[in-house]
């Protein structure tokens, strides 16, 4: 039975953000839209949101332009349109969630290779925090630029590197969206905003966002390897 079936109490659920438009990777066709190996980037996460035994209801953010088409690919997952802005998607995205759900991850649709073990992760963070982001540690020294001069270099074993999916208690992020005004990269800064604690667990480094062309090389490098 699918985990998506409407006979199922729908505890968990997973938001897939695929409302962007892809300007930086230089195709007119948005880059989660884009064929990995036949298959659109966002469709490795999706599925593997949708084998995850834990998660029972899985949402779509698209574009309007999109909606005909993933409705006619993906019948059994609920499918909304997405906003002009990350925040308002993600905003649409938990509109859609059914009435009983308790947790929440949200996921961007251009990290194809999230795994069970990163979900499984998150979900377990979520019984003692509100808030939960996976993260890896930088390779690089990373400075603080502003106008190109470099203001301040952080010490490198006190810097993360933001992934995805972030987990939320579901009722909190659901008021975060709802009075915080000003718009965010990612909803662990509203959490953030209204005051809540937020925690890291382990990402991974195969959990990487296509932004560019050169990151299809290295998703067909991972894919070869499997």
């Amino acid at each position: 039975m699918s985990p998506t079936c409407s006979s199922q109490k729908h505890k968990n659920a997973a938001l897939i953000l695929a409302g962007g438009n892809g300007t930086r990777f230089g195709s007119e066709t948005p880059k989660q839209f884009l064929k990995l190996r036949k298959r659109m980037i966002l469709d490795y996460s999706l599925h593997t949101f949708l084998n995850h035994p834990q998660i029972h209801q899985v949402i779509l953010v698209a574009p309007a332009t999109w909606l005909k088409k993933l409705t006619f690919l993906y019948p059994k997952i609920t499918i909304v349109e997405g906003g002009n802005t990350r925040k308002k998607s993600s905003m649409n995205g938990l509109n859609a969630c059914d009435k009983d759900t308790q947790t929440v991850l949200i996921h961007d649709a251009a990290r194809p290779f999230v795994s069970g073990e990163i979900i499984n992760r998150v979900l377990d963070a979520l019984n003692s925090y509100d808030a939960i982001a996976p993260t890896i540690a930088s390779a690089d020294t990373i400075y603080h630029v502003e106008d190109r001069s470099i203001i301040d270099i952080p010490h490198r074993n006190t810097l993360a590197l933001a992934q995805t999916p972030q987990g939320f208690n579901y009722q909190m992020i659901l008021k975060a969206h709802q009075t915080i005004e000003a718009d965010a990269s990612d909803d662990i800064r509203l959490a953030q905003m209204l005051g809540v604690k937020c925690s890291t667990v382990e990402g991974d480094g195969h959990n990487f966002k296509i932004t560019r062309s050169l990151d299809m090389a290295m998703a067909e490098t991972i894919l070869d390897s499997r």
